[in-house]
């Protein structure tokens, strides 16, 4: 995704804004527009929110010089960066590049997004980005059954999880249980990671606020852990972290010097090299699989948890949304909650129900926490119509991979019966 030039110190008068959004409309294509419309009939938001600006008027806007509409225009806020309308462009405009860029541009003039949590997950971001003395007690969740190496050509990057489990401590999501799962299938094929207490934030949610100067601090930390870690491969079980990494970075750096894997292509690929093995099982659990926006639609990594949910005798039914085509959960990098949000993510556990599947896998902690975030509380329909329970894809593998028929409700899951997790 191109991304435009570095601009570590910005200038917020209206003259360098115009220029940077004049090199945006170069980089990312968007002069090649010709109003087809095809993106506004795959973007999500319009079937919630009639009034918002379709990315084909947000781009003509920008090519009509319109830019001090930047200084109090939320449509580039409230837009979820699925990219759909990317994978639909017949003319190969970068419209997620685009709103990337122009958030930057926005923040330069004031033009700030509403934050989810009032903020305080970008704050520990950014404390995360400036600070340098301050430790981490960032690994309180391996248990001691579990292998990891002080040296390892495998560098596990676990990301947010954490924070997000202190952060939303009240919702019970428990998901650094993620974490032990991921860690748990690679010991099961003989592989120890290297984890690492020093890793920070990958600075996905800051780049995609516009917050491009914090966002750099945070990627010259991570690759300085890395590079220092000597591993050869690092494995992500966040798609946020892995986009960031493969995109974001290499944008800025070039070759990172490393192999960059998702954690179903790397479980994949022992997988194939004979060397991680599912026990059989008498019958199929039913399960229908949720493509997060930045694994399916961004990356277009697709194959690879299907292959994974059929090795370990699960039987796949595919919502009508699926695939490069998925559905968003409605939301990106906490800026854009809102009740259309919550119609999208209910619209998407209704698309999961009507499959008659029995659970719905997702490889994304952060659609995991928005889906859960509708489902709590009262709802605006009839709650049997969207009641399924979610599990993240990794918990489901390394459960099956322990002989458990079936799905266990100890670890990784909500939904089942409204009951919150027990402790550990």
């Amino acid at each position: 995704m191109p991304i435009i030039p570095s601009k570590r110190m910005r200038k917020a008068d209206k003259e360098s804004v115009d220029k940077e959004v004049k090199h945006l409309v170069e980089d990312t294509k968007a002069y090649k527009c010709v109003e087809c419309g095809k993106c506004t009939v795959v973007c999500p938001i319009p079937k919630f929110e009639p009034e918002f600006a379709m990315p084909r008027i947000v781009v003509l806007r920008s090519i009509e010089g319109m830019t001090e509409h930047l200084a109090d225009d939320q449509d580039i806020w409230t837009c979820t960066t699925c990219g759909l309308c990317n994978s639909l462009c017949p003319f190969d405009v970068d419209y997620c590049g685009f709103i990337q860029g122009l958030r930057g541009q926005a923040r330069a003039l004031g033009n700030d997004p509403t934050c989810s949590h009032r903020g305080l997950i970008h704050s520990a971001t950014r404390i995360m980005a400036k600070t340098t003395n301050v430790r981490q007690d960032r690994l309180r969740w391996i248990p001691p059954d579990l292998s990891v190496s002080e040296r390892s050509d495998v560098f596990y990057f676990v990301g947010c999880l954490p924070h997000f489990d202190t952060i939303l401590a009240d919702r019970n999501l428990r998901l650094t249980d993620i974490s032990v799962a991921a860690v748990q299938l690679m010991n099961a094929a003989g592989v120890s990671p290297h984890i690492s207490s020093e890793e920070v934030c990958c600075g996905h949610d800051l780049i995609w606020t516009g917050d491009e100067e914090n966002f750099l601090r945070l990627m010259d930390k991570n690759l300085g852990v890395i590079r220092k870690s000597g591993a050869e491969k690092v494995v992500f079980s966040c798609p946020e972290c892995y986009r960031t990494f493969l995109r974001d970075y290499q944008e800025f750096e070039g070759d990172l010097g490393f192999e960059l894997m998702h954690i179903s292509e790397y479980l994949q690929r022992l997988m194939d090299d004979g060397r991680l093995t599912f026990p059989k099982r008498e019958s199929a659990t039913s399960v229908t699989y949720h493509d997060s926006c930045r694994l399916g639609i961004h990356l277009e990594v697709i194959d690879s948890p299907r292959r994974l949910f059929e090795a370990a005798g699960l039987k796949v039914v595919e919502m009508e949304n699926t695939k490069n085509r998925s559905y968003c959960c409605g939301n990106c990098a906490w800026t854009n909650c809102s009740s259309t949000t919550m119609k999208m993510q209910l619209e998407r556990m209704r698309q999961a129900k009507r499959t008659g599947a029995e659970y719905l896998l997702t490889s994304d902690p952060k659609c995991q926490i928005h889906l859960s975030c509708a489902m709590s509380g009262e709802l605006p329909i009839e709650r049997e119509l969207v009641d399924l329970p979610v599990k993240d894809m990794a918990i489901a593998l390394a459960e099956i991979l322990k002989g458990q028929d079936g799905f266990s409700a100890r670890i990784g899951n909500w939904g089942e019966k409204g009951q919150p997790m027990p402790e550990r």
